[in-house]
């Protein structure tokens, strides 16, 4: 008699815990070393906080410290997670250990912890073969399960045993080993990436919590040019118009403090803007209860929507910190769930009509390196004013001639009129970090801007190819690509700086190819193989790290694809080639890679004659 037959139309039950060949599946997740850690290390602070009154009774402190330490050995192929978080309890090794148990109902809303998968899904994807040995804060005994994938697929086990020894009541820690791990890196990578990820990721905790990594028994120190844990200095600064100069005689401290409601959810931090700008700054951080999910050095978040700018220097000059903490995350917290777009947008839009000023434009148009006499002269004046006044303080008189209501709309300058009109229309050439900006092009290449238009946006030029539609220039570039044979790449590279995107896209996306067409040619291209397929073998020398291989072959295919269609198909063409703007960011130091490496072979090839 069948199933069906004997069930007879009553319910029945079916089991739905994990197969156990999902393990193997979990090795394939986008992890990366960093965010892996990460889930192991949000576990230990979790449990810190949530057994801190019992360490605090136990150990008689008012302020117990939470340490985390992460050994890596090259000679055993081994790295081992060790915590005084309190343990874990033997009723809690259920919950540990298996895969997802009771979701929506273990965590409260304020944990790290969301989706009870961290710990297993990142112990496997290092190892197949790991083990646990915990002892919880209170209890008299220590707990070891080791898990080893292959014996329980080859037994066809879907349990493993827990075993108990005696400990102190007042032991408390939990030791994770990973064992043959097949995540094998350098020291140097942990300090230039991993441990800078690391501590920016959990810097809110860092008052309770110290995080150490030792490799080979060797302490190591994060590299401090990726590292940022503490809000930038801020600017202080009188507003500037559309040519960058001083239109207001009050010093703004240059921080906007967030706290409202979004789609009945609480949004609260702040949008800033950094007394000196950085390239490869944190920019928007997006944390969920103290935790960063988005933004680091590492990984920065510099979201279109907010910033409405592709100028660089306004990316290397915007730092914000939201707290978000009822938004859903992904399970492996490297994202939230749901499209922020219009998030964005209401930031925005706040910043642009609710207050006297608008930052994202002040960020813009501000530079302050050699400036005009007169302009010192303002800034002194101003800076007598001290303090500075935040500008949710701000107030319409203090500006001596700022915006009459309605507030700033979107896409115009600080004023109507601007008090302090310059002399000159001539832009002023540097920027935050001293380099120098491209020229402006010649009048022919407008976009549309018609005069009266540019007048009332402080536009410098009345048909100047607006910044954020254009490659960005950069002198570091163009200094290497001068060294290679004749002028040809610098000329090329000029002209592919000078054009609109959204006008010239056609052209744009020709001259792209031909730009990596003639550039791989004078590295030492064979006029057999086409660009893509050499540079993607210099790629894989370039570097180690997945993430830069994958963002710069896809750069360069889609150069490559639709560069060669737009050339030879007489119907296909791209509506836009603003994507060559990050592209070409991303492709830079790659570039002068290249170069460099070219530079070199030619010296051995001279020395050996």
């Amino acid at each position: 008699m069948s199933r069906d037959e004997k069930r007879a139309g009553k319910p029945f039950k079916v089991d739905v815990s994990p197969e156990m060949r999902i393990y193997k599946i979990l090795q394939h997740l986008n992890y990366n070393l960093e965010t892996a850690f990460a889930e192991l290390i949000d576990n230990s602070i979790q449990s810190f906080l949530d057994k801190k009154a019992d360490i605090e009774k136990y150990y008689g402190e008012s302020s117990p410290k939470l340490k985390v330490t992460v050994d890596i050995s090259t000679a055993k192929n081994q790295i081992v997670i060790k915590d005084n978080a309190g343990g874990i309890l033997g009723d809690d090794m259920d919950r540990a250990l298996r895969l997802g148990v009771d979701l929506g109902t273990v965590h409260s809303a304020d944990s790290l912890s969301v989706y009870g998968i961290g710990m297993k899904s990142s112990a496997i994807w290092f190892s197949d073969n790991w083990s646990i040995r915990t002892s919880a804060i209170g209890v008299d005994e220590k707990l070891d399960f080791s898990f080893n994938l292959d014996e329980l697929l080859e037994n066809n086990q879907t349990d493993a045993e827990v075993v108990p020894s005696e400990a102190g009541v007042n032991e408390h820690y939990t030791e994770i080993v990973l064992r043959n791990h097949i995540r094998n890196e350098t020291a140097d990578h942990y300090q230039d990436t991993i441990i800078p990820f690391i501590e920016e990721t959990f810097h809110k905790f860092s008052n309770f919590t110290t995080i150490e990594f030792y490799y080979d028994d060797v302490l190591l120190k994060p590299n401090s040019k990726n590292l940022e844990t503490s809000v930038p200095n801020i600017l202080e600064y009188p507003r500037v118009n559309g040519q960058g100069l001083i239109d207001s005689k009050v010093l703004i401290k240059w921080l906007l403090e967030l706290d409202f409601i979004y789609e009945g959810r609480k949004v609260h931090g702040f949008v800033s803007i950094r007394k000196k700008g950085k390239y490869g700054q944190p920019g928007i951080r997006l944390l969920r209860n103290n935790r960063v999910i988005e933004g680091t050095s590492i990984s920065p978040n510099y979201p279109d929507s907010l910033l409405k700018s592709k100028n660089k220097f306004t990316a290397q000059r915007i730092y914000g910190e939201l707290h978000l903490d009822s938004f859903p995350v992904d399970f492996m917290k490297t994202n939230f769930n749901e499209n922020l777009k219009g998030l964005y947008e209401e930031i925005h839009k706040r910043i642009s009509k609710e207050y006297w000023v608008n930052l994202i434009y002040q960020a813009d148009k501000l530079r302050v390196r050699n400036l005009p006499k007169k302009e010192k002269e303002l800034l002194q004046e101003a800076e007598k004013l001290k303090p500075a006044v935040n500008i949710n303080m701000l107030e319409e008189e203090m500006l001596n001639g700022g915006p009459s209501k309605p507030k700033l709309e979107e896409g115009t300058g600080p004023a109507t009129e601007m008090p302090n009109k310059p002399t000159t229309n001539e832009p002023i050439s540097t920027n935050l970090e001293g380099e120098q900006e491209s020229q402006s092009p010649p009048k022919s290449e407008a976009e549309g801007n018609g005069s009266k238009n540019s007048e009332a946006s402080g536009t410098p030029f009345p048909f100047e190819v607006k910044e954020e539609n254009k490659i960005e220039f950069s002198n570091e570039l163009n200094k290497y690509l001068a060294q290679l044979d004749g002028n040809k790449a610098c000329h090329l590279y000029d002209s592919l700086c000078r054009l609109s995107l959204k006008q010239h896209s056609v052209l744009m996306y020709i001259g792209a190819w031909s730009f990596l067409e003639m550039l791989t040619a004078l590295v030492g291209r064979n006029t057999q193989a086409s660009f893509e397929d050499f540079l993607g073998t210099k790629i894989n020398e370039y570097t180690k790290d997945k993430k830069v291989k994958s963002e710069l072959k896809k750069v360069v295919g889609d150069i490559s694809t639709r560069g060669n269609c737009t050339k030879h198909s007489g119907i296909f063409w791209n509506y836009t080639a603003m994507d060559l703007k990050p592209a070409f960011i991303i492709l830079e130091p790659f570039i002068i890679y290249l170069i460099e490496k070219h530079k070199e072979k030619m010296k051995l090839a001279e020395a050996s004659v």
